[in-house]
């Protein structure tokens, strides 16, 4: 390399410095940057809007407007105890009364379950929510 001095300033060669770009940048950049902050966008929007569906069908569930999504149905009796099918043969495990009259006064109603298990999946779409909407909001900064 050779430096030339010319009235105090070095120069590399005859080429100056441009500061312009940085060096290394490619014009693709401020493209990729544009892509990451609209993406920021859709996810912050997106996880508002999990937050969103899951607190309205919580309250609509839980004012009666609309019904608990079944996952535990009521029997008709508990009989003499649980059967567990196993292959081959069919194994009967005796409940004891008391628990039998806890069972049948509905402490644990399908209802009840049913809605502690919808309680379960609102928070977990809430948590996925707002997990969704922070990864938005690094991506916008």
């Amino acid at each position: 390399m050779i430096f030339l001095k010319g009235r105090g300033r070095s120069l590399i060669g005859k080429r100056r410095l441009s500061k312009s770009r940085p060096a290394g940048s490619s014009p693709a950049v401020p493209a990729m940057i544009k892509f990451s902050k609209i993406f920021g966008w859709i996810l912050l929007f997106l996880g508002l809007l999990i937050i969103s569906y899951s607190l309205y069908s919580s309250y609509q569930i839980f004012t009666g407007k609309e019904n608990v999504p079944q996952i535990f149905v009521a029997k008709e009796g508990l009989g003499e105890g649980i059967k567990i099918p196993f292959p081959g043969k069919e194994v009967e495990i005796p409940i004891p009364e008391q628990l039998q009259k806890i069972l049948s006064s509905g402490f644990l109603s399908p209802k009840i379950l049913n809605l502690i298990s919808w309680s379960i999946w609102a928070s977990i779409l809430i948590f996925a929510g707002s997990r969704i909407s922070s990864l938005g909001i690094q991506l916008i900064k």
